[in-house]
C-alpha cells in the first residue's frame, strides 16, 4: 500500500552515488530509483484543474501526500537524506510541469532546463540538485505500453475520473490508491533498467529515443575522424538557412499513406496484408545518397543526370498532369502551386498546371503514376551517390542483429520479461536511426521565466559544423521507401486497396511479393558479402512478410479503416482511441460495426481528449479553496469522421470508371 511521506527515515535507502561523462561534463548522480505523478480534478465552472494527490516513488517504495506544500517538504527531505544529483522520472512530463513549473519558478528553484517545444520539456534541473525527466520522450509509448515492456508492475485498468470534484482532503478507496501507487511503481522499474543501462556504466541517460542512437553513432566518429567528417558533412548542406528551410518544407514527403479511392466505403473479403521487415534500415542498407555538395546544373540535362544515377533536386512545372491508374501520389500540402487541381482525400488526381520541388527518386515514382503533356524543368541541382558511410550502417547492422536474435529468443520463451524488455529496447534503438536522419536543426530554446518563450539557441553555421548527418540522407530514405511501396502499388493496380509507411493491404496475389522477396533476397546477400554480415540473419531485411488474411476489410481513406480477422474486429482511424470503437463492437456486433464504419460516424463520449491550459486560479471545492499557479484542464471531446464532400464526389465517380 502507498505509504504517507512522513514515514521516509535516513536509514530506509542506500546511498549510490556513481561518476558519469568526463572533464567539465561529469556529474556524481545518485542511482536510486525514482517516479513521480499527479492526479488532479477538474472544476468545469472555472474550466481549470488542481492537484488532489500527488505521489513519488523511490526503488519499491511509494509515498504521497495531498498538498504542494508536502510535496516540498518531501523533496527537501529526499534531498537531505541522498548525496548526488537524483534523477526523478515522469511520464509526459509536460502535463505535471504545467501545475508544477510555476511553483518551481516562483521559489527560485529552477537552475537550467531543456524544452523541444512550448510546454513539452524534456529535462528540469533544479539548483539543489533533483533533476525531472520525461520518461515518454525515451520510449514514444504510453504509460501502459511502458509497464508492458519494461516491467513486472502493470497498470491498473480503469483511469481515475477528472470530472469527480476532489480536494486534499477527500477519502480515496483502496483501489484508487493502488491505481495511483503502481504509475509510480512503473516508473521506478523503468528507472532501474535506465540506471542499468546507462548510469551504472558511466553515461548519461539520453533525452529522447533518437539521441540514444545519435550517441551510438558518434562514438563511430571520435577524434580527429569526427572532425574531418563534419567538415566533410557541413558541405552537403543547403548554403543558406533559407535554403535549408525551404528545401526541408518541400523536399521532405512522409510515407506514402493512401487508399485506392474507387473501393473507399465498400466491404472486402478476403483482402490479404503484406508488410515491409525494418523498412526504414533496410533503405538506408540498400540504396545510394547524396555524397557531395549540390551543384546547380543546366536543367535541359536533368533527365540526363538522373539516368546516370546522379542525385537531382528539381523545380518542374507541369502542364495537363493526370493520373495514369487506380492510385494518386502527390500531397496537396507539397504542392507550390496549382491551376484546375482535382484532388482525391488530398492527393492529386489532376491539374491544368502543377509546380513542385522533386528529388530523383520522386520523378521516377511520378512517371509510374502520372502521365503529363509538358514538362519544363525550371533549375535545377546534382550531387554524386554512394552508400551511406559505414559509421552511420556499422551501428545500424548491429542494432538490427542483436533485434533478431533477440526476436528469436522470445519466441522460445515469450514469457521472459528480461528477453522482452531488452527486445522492446533495442527495437526502439532500430527504429530511431531513420528518426536521427530526419531531425530537424535546432536553432532555438524554449526557456520559462513565469511565461514560456523561445529564445535563439544556436547559428545555421554552427549546427552545420558539428553536423555528421546530411539533411538529405532523411529526404532520400522516405523517398525510396515511398518507391518501394508506390512500385507494388502500381504493379497490383486496382488490386492493391491501401498502402501505409511500410504495408498494403490488397487482393490475393502472391507472384508480385514472391518475385520481389527473391530480388530482395539476392541484394541482402550482396550486402552481407560486401559489409562482411551473416546473411541467415540479414535475409529478410526489406523483404514483404504476409501478415495474415482479412475476412473483411473497408477504409474510408488514409488512416481509416476497419478491419476483420479470425472474427476479430480491429478499427484505425486517426484522433480515434481504439479502444473506444473496440468497446462499441462489443455492444453492437461485427456486422453492424462494419455497416456503422461510415462518414459522418459519431461518437459523443470518444475517449478523445483536449487540453486548456489556464494561469493562476483559486476556486473552492467541497469547502476548501483550492489554488494553483498554471494548470493543464482536460476535457473529452466528442469525435465525428468527416469525409470531404469533393472526396465523396470522387469516390462516385472513380467507382464508375472502376466498374
Amino acid at each position: 500500500m502507498i505509504q504517507q511521506f512522513q514515514t521516509f527515515t535516513n536509514d530506509t535507502f542506500p546511498d549510490d552515488v556513481v561518476k558519469i561523462g568526463n572533464g567539465k561534463k561529469s556529474q556524481f548522480v545518485n542511482t536510486i530509483c525514482c517516479g513521480f505523478d499527479i492526479e488532479t480534478t477538474n472544476d468545469k465552472m472555472t474550466e481549470s484543474a488542481f492537484m488532489y494527490i500527488w505521489q513519488f516513488g523511490i526503488n519499491d517504495k511509494s509515498y504521497y501526500g495531498r498538498t504542494w506544500e508536502d510535496f516540498f517538504n518531501f523533496m527537501e527531505m529526499v534531498r537531505g537524506k541522498f548525496h548526488g544529483n537524483i534523477i526523478i522520472f515522469i511520464h509526459n512530463m509536460g502535463f505535471e510541469m504545467s501545475f508544477l513549473l510555476p511553483r518551481l519558478h516562483r521559489q527560485n528553484m529552477i537552475e537550467r532546463m531543456f524544452a523541444k517545444a512550448e510546454r513539452e520539456p524534456l529535462e528540469i534541473v533544479l539548483k539543489n540538485g533533483l533533476i525531472f525527466r520525461d520518461s515518454m520522450a525515451i520510449t514514444n509509448m504510453s504509460l501502459s505500453a511502458l509497464a508492458k515492456n519494461y516491467c513486472h508492475t502493470q497498470k491498473l485498468v480503469g483511469d481515475l475520473d477528472y470530472d469527480v470534484l476532489r480536494n486534499s482532503k477527500t477519502p480515496l478507496t483502496e483501489s484508487e490508491f493502488a491505481y495511483c501507487e503502481n504509475d509510480v511503481k512503473i516508473l521506478c522499474e523503468f528507472a532501474e533498467y535506465l540506471h542499468n543501462e546507462y548510469t551504472r556504466n558511466g553515461e548519461k541517460i539520453p533525452l529522447t529515443l533518437t539521441g540514444i542512437v545519435r550517441r551510438m553513432v558518434k562514438k563511430e566518429v571520435s577524434g580527429e575522424k569526427y572532425r574531418d567528417i563534419t567538415r566533410r558533412i557541413s558541405r552537403l548542406y543547403p548554403d543558406t538557412l533559407d535554403e535549408y528551410g525551404r528545401e526541408m518544407q518541400w523536399l521532405f514527403r512522409g510515407a506514402f499513406c493512401h487508399a485506392q479511392t474507387a473501393i473507399c466505403g465498400e466491404i472486402l473479403t478476403n483482402v490479404d496484408s503484406h508488410d515491409l521487415t525494418s523498412a526504414y534500415p533496410a533503405e538506408m542498407a540498400h540504396r545510394l545518397y547524396p555524397m557531395t555538395p549540390f551543384r546547380k546544373c543546366a536543367p535541359e540535362n536533368a533527365i540526363d543526370y538522373i539516368n546516370r544515377g546522379l542525385a537531382v533536386i528539381m523545380l518542374c512545372e507541369f502542364e495537363n498532369i493526370t493520373a495514369t491508374g487506380a492510385h494518386v501520389l502527390e500531397s496537396r500540402h507539397k504542392v507550390l502551386n496549382c491551376e484546375g487541381g482535382e484532388w482525391e482525400n488530398g492527393r492529386l488526381y489532376h491539374a491544368d498546371k502543377l509546380t513542385v520541388i522533386i528529388t530523383d527518386v520522386d520523378y521516377v515514382i511520378y512517371t509510374m503514376m502520372y502521365k503529363w503533356d509538358k514538362l519544363e524543368i525550371v533549375g535545377c541541382k546534382t550531387a554524386a551517390k554512394k552508400p551511406l558511410p559505414e559509421y552511420l550502417l556499422k551501428p545500424l547492422f548491429a542494432v538490427y542483429e542483436q533485434k533478431e536474435q533477440l526476436k528469436k529468443l522470445l519466441k522460445t520463451d515469450p514469457e521472459n520479461s528480461e528477453l522482452r524488455q531488452a527486445y522492446m529496447s533495442i527495437k526502439a534503438k532500430l527504429n530511431s536511426f531513420y528518426g536521427m536522419t530526419v531531425a530537424r536543426m535546432n536553432l532555438t530554446q524554449w526557456e520559462y521565466d513565469g511565461e514560456w518563450c523561445e529564445v535563439e539557441n544556436s547559428t545555421y553555421e554552427k549546427e552545420k559544423s558539428r553536423a555528421i548527418l546530411s539533411p538529405y540522407w532523411g529526404i532520400y530514405v522516405t523517398a525510396y521507401t515511398r518507391l518501394t511501396i508506390c512500385t507494388a502499388v502500381v504493379a497490383l493496380g486496382d488490386k492493391a486497396y491501401y498502402s501505409d509507411t511500410d504495408s498494403i493491404k490488397h487482393a490475393h496475389s502472391d507472384e508480385y511479393f514472391n518475385t520481389f522477396n527473391e530480388q530482395m533476397l539476392k541484394t541482402n546477400r550482396e550486402m552481407c558479402e560486401k559489409y562482411n554480415l551473416d546473411f541467415d540473419i540479414f535475409a529478410k531485411l526489406g523483404t514483404f512478410d504476409y501478415e495474415g488474411t482479412y475476412t473483411r476489410f473497408k477504409t474510408l481513406g488514409a488512416k481509416r479503416y476497419i478491419t476483420e480477422e479470425h472474427g476479430a474486429i480491429s478499427c484505425t482511424v486517426a484522433g480515434l482511441p481504439k479502444k473506444t470503437f473496440t468497446d462499441y463492437v462489443q455492444s453492437i456486433g461485427n456486422d453492424r460495426a462494419f455497416e456503422k464504419f461510415a462518414p459522418e460516424m459519431k461518437f459523443e463520449i470518444s475517449g478523445k481528449n483536449a487540453h486548456k491550459y489556464t494561469q493562476e486560479i483559486k476556486t473552492e471545492i467541497d469547502g476548501e479553496i483550492m489554488h494553483e499557479y498554471g494548470s493543464c484542464y482536460i476535457f473529452s471531446v466528442p469525435f465525428v469522421m468527416r469525409v470531404d464532400t469533393g472526396f465523396l464526389l470522387a469516390i462516385t465517380n472513380r467507382r464508375r470508371y472502376h466498374d
